[in-house]
């Protein structure tokens, strides 16, 4: 599958918006008591939707969001839109080592900003 470098960009873009507010476990978390939290794959999931991907939009008991029945991985049809071989697209970190989105976003502690550069440094650079 090839990737769409303009959708990218716009994942890449969001990210580095300040907008979200990073969150860890789930695409999105909602709680009453704290705003919306993302973790970089929700926003993934967030933009492609802003840009005309229809998506099925759950709650689960308030607290987590379902995309197309999902709350931990791109569900398909984001796969799709933005091109990527995988649920958890693997990423190129700073030391050319590779790790998976996920892993960056809720165990190696990167912010989205870092997570943004490596979306950049694995789709975006010749």
């Amino acid at each position: 599958m090839s990737v769409n470098k303009e959708r990218v960009q716009l994942l890449v873009d969001a990210l580095r918006s300040g907008e979200y507010i990073q969150g860890y476990g789930h695409l999105e978390t909602n709680s009453l008591y704290r705003p919306k939290r993302h973790c970089c794959l929700g926003v993934a999931c967030r933009v492609a939707m802003n840009n005309g991907l229809k998506l099925d939009v759950s709650a689960a008991m308030g607290e987590w969001t379902f995309f197309n029945r999902t709350s931990t991985s791109l569900p398909d049809e984001v796969m799709g839109w933005y091109g990527f071989d995988e649920s958890d697209p693997v990423l190129i970190i700073e030391d050319e080592a590779t790790s998976t989105a996920i892993n960056l976003n809720d165990n190696r502690g990167y912010n989205f900003i870092r997570i943004a550069d490596a979306f950049e440094r694995t789709f975006l650079t010749d």
